[in-house]
């Protein structure tokens, strides 16, 4: 079986991937071909049109094309031995490759579909790596959870990791040498409103699993049970404790004991006005997957509010995104459509990336009905 791995950037993808890789029977590894993914989704934007210089973007109101025709796009994808070579040129000087013994095995590559590539490369490396026999191989790719669908239907287990964004976000602020220059807050929230969605929307899925970080740090903690029947392996008998010389990538890390400590501790790193900002923009999702909340309903003054703590160089974001009028006013449109609910699934797309994730929002939401709209 074939597994994909991801999330936003700084959720545990790559704690996640090192625990499934110590199973006997399983090779996941990190990152080792992460152009094959950009550069179809890049042909894809640009067969309509369109040039984005990071192609898995956030999704929030995107209406440039719909997720079938993504994913009959990447149906048809054939690429030559040719292109498999270019691909794999073009990564030697790219920082974020992970598992460079990707190159050991390029020679051995050949053309084919996207998913007979990825086969071929997991494969390889699951035997260039000493995992002789591994019945589960795959790789960890962050910000994919777009393609969950179209893995899943295709017969790829999919396993989508969660952390609470207050976390993530803390771990960003202080974590550039992992995720490149800062972004500004909104960007970040909205990429992870993205796994969020899809962690809704899929959880009937038998071909994925979803994962909380902050369930595999702590004592005691295991990889969930879903995780390996998913995958269709045995749990191991030992628990989830990180793999031996883990010290993680992260510039913020104290396993917490319980998901409220974590919150509260990354509040504390945050400051009271960027944690209560992250609740507003993330609270129907917090709310949806059982992370903790301090207030009864999002609040929207801080969402027409918020300025900027840090100083933003992402280069390709302006730096005030954030506090730009149009992207506050649509956080609260946002609310405004979800309190008083749609049934046009391609609205519900544009505004929560996936209609059944709607429902689940709307019923978040509706449990504790938002105050009137702020400024």
């Amino acid at each position: 079986m074939d597994v994909v791995v991801t999330g936003a950037y700084r959720s545990g993808t790559t704690l996640l991937d090192r625990l499934l890789h110590e199973h006997p029977a399983a090779s996941v590894v990190p990152q080792p071909m992460p152009y094959l993914w950009i550069a179809a989704k890049r042909r894809f934007l640009a067969s309509i049109g369109h040039d984005d210089p990071y192609p898995f973007g956030h999704l929030f109101l995107e209406d440039r094309y719909r997720p079938e025709e993504l994913a009959s796009f990447l149906d048809a994808q054939l690429l030559t031995d040719g292109d498999v070579a270019g691909l794999i040129d073009s990564m030697r000087s790219y920082s974020g490759v992970m598992t460079p013994e990707v190159f050991d095995v390029a020679s051995d590559l050949q053309g084919g579909t996207l998913l007979e590539i990825h086969h071929q490369a997991v494969s390889l490396l699951a035997e260039r790596l000493g995992r002789h026999g591994a019945r589960v191989v795959g790789s960890k790719e962050i910000l994919l959870e777009e393609l969950a669908p179209w893995l899943s239907g295709c017969g790829v287990a999919v396993i989508v990791v969660l952390r609470d964004p207050r976390g993530m976000l803390a771990s960003l602020v202080g974590g550039d040498q992992w995720t490149g220059r800062l972004r500004p807050t909104l960007l970040a929230l909205r990429t992870w409103r993205k796994s969020a969605a899809y962690a809704l929307a899929l959880a009937g899925d038998p071909s994925v699993a979803v994962v909380r970080y902050e369930d595999l740090l702590g004592p005691g903690a295991v990889v969930p049970p879903r995780v390996w029947s998913t995958l269709g392996l045995e749990s191991p008998t030992s628990s989830a404790a990180a793999p031996e010389g883990w010290d993680g990538n992260t510039s913020y890390a104290t396993p917490p004991a319980s998901a409220a400590q974590a919150a509260e501790r990354a509040a504390e790193v945050l400051g009271s006005e960027v944690a209560a900002y992250v609740e507003a923009v993330c609270w129907p999702e917090l709310r949806a997957l059982g992370y903790p909340v301090r207030s009864d309903a999002p609040d929207r003054a801080s969402l027409a509010t918020f300025e900027e703590i840090w100083s933003i160089d992402h280069g390709a974001v302006p730096a005030d995104y954030s506090m730009q009028p149009i992207e506050r006013e649509h956080e609260l449109e946002r609310l405004d459509v979800l309190s008083a609910g749609t049934d046009d699934p391609d609205e519900r797309r544009r505004w929560f990336i996936d209609a059944a994730a709607y429902v689940e929002l709307r019923a978040a939401l509706l449990d504790h009905p938002p105050a009137d709209r702020g400024a």
